[in-house]
């Protein structure tokens, strides 16, 4: 009768080395689960309102938007020559913002145009995490793209610089025409008034602030200096509204901290601007 053959025991460094790879691919799957649940959970777009993306380019900066409303698809192409007031870091042409935001970063970069256009995005391009980049392929797949080009509509004027180089500036015309493109149908049926206080002392940073919840659909009704100057900035809304996805975007985009008031009605909020922002100003 022939034997059953014996398998040769595992040396030590063989089990060793199983028990390890066994080891790393648990903790890989744990640290791969935690990082995108953490990317999931930090995600800038919620779902009902426009979602705008900041893409840097080799000579200028493009802004691609998108809102499910109405499913239209926009491009919008700067100038490379358009004067661009940054954040605390002076004035530059648009086509040395993407060098600018690797050197400084995406969110000062993000920043500065938000409040220089008066356009709120959701993304930068090249820092958004997995589920942004994912939603907005999905969202925008096979869909037809809308290019402007601003240097040929009249939202920009042209000038000589004291080097004699021709550079661009926002026209009057910007403010009204940016609003009807960028405005997010979702916050703009809401009818929400908001009232932006400013108790910084900084000239024009309520207004900054204003505008670009403006383009996002809010109708500003009170611009005033304000008291009770705090380092965050606030937004205060109605106990019945604080959890509406127009107050929480507002929340949500300028980072406040948010406060109950039994004097607002439901249709109205308050973002009241804290030190922070000082930078925004000018």
């Amino acid at each position: 009768m022939r034997r059953k053959r014996e398998r040769p025991a595992e040396t030590s460094g063989l089990r060793w080395w199983k028990a390890a790879i066994w080891v790393g691919v648990i903790v890989g799957l744990v640290v791969g689960g935690a990082e995108m649940w953490s990317d999931f959970s930090g995600r800038r777009f919620d779902g009902k309102t426009r979602f705008t993306r900041l893409v840097p380019t080799e000579d200028t900066v493009e802004i691609w938007s998108f809102d499910p409303a109405d499913g239209e698809l926009i491009r919008l192409i700067l100038p490379p020559e358009l004067e661009v007031t940054t954040i605390q870091r002076g004035r530059w042409m648009a086509k040395a913002m993407p060098n600018l935001g690797d050197k400084y970063g995406w969110k000062w970069f993000g920043d500065s145009l938000a409040a220089f256009l008066g356009i709120p995005y959701t993304t930068v391009a090249n820092a958004e995490g997995f589920w942004d980049r994912m939603t907005w392929m999905w969202l925008t797949r096979g869909k037809p793209v809308k290019d402007i080009e601003v240097i040929k509509t009249t939202w920009v004027v042209e000038r000589t610089a004291l080097d004699g180089q021709v550079v661009y500036d926002l026209s009057p015309a910007w403010q009204t025409k940016i609003g009807e493109l960028f405005y997010s149908a979702a916050v703009a049926a809401g009818g929400w008034k908001l009232a932006v206080y400013n108790p910084t002392g900084v000239a024009g940073l309520g207004a900054k602030l204003a505008r670009i919840a403006e383009t996002q659909g809010f109708k500003v009704v009170v611009l005033a200096q304000g008291e009770g100057e705090e380092e965050n900035c606030r937004v205060r809304a109605a106990e019945m509204s604080k959890e509406k996805t127009e107050v929480r975007w507002l929340k949500n985009y300028f980072g406040c901290d948010e406060e109950t008031s039994g004097q607002l009605n439901a249709d109205e909020v308050e973002l009241i601007v804290g030190k922070r922002f000082s930078g925004w100003g000018g």
